[in-house]
């Protein structure tokens, strides 16, 4: 079987179905489960609500990034672009 990685961590795919001890990513000793994820989105979407949050990209940037934090709690999304989703890398860095 071969895996596929993601900067040095192995991929653990899902059947669709998140428990929050899921394990998404692993590497040696190291497992990032979807709560840790979930806290990620948190604490990224607390950094965008101290920036300009009527500024367009900002908006942008937080759509994706809810939109993601929903995946992991099993929930469907609205739809979002290529587009929208360089912008919120974007607004990442």
């Amino acid at each position: 079987m071969s895996y596929r990685y993601f900067m040095g961590y192995k991929i653990h795919h899902n059947t669709g179905f998140y428990l929050p001890s899921t394990i998404l990513f692993s590497k040696e000793d190291v497992q990032i489960t979807v709560s840790m994820a979930k806290d990620a989105l948190d604490y990224v979407l607390s950094m965008i609500a101290l920036k300009n949050p009527v500024i367009e990209k900002y908006k942008k940037a937080k759509a994706v990034f809810l939109g993601m934090k929903m995946i992991l709690e099993n929930k469907q999304p609205s739809k979002f672009t290529k587009e929208d989703t360089k912008t919120a890398i974007d607004v990442l860095e």
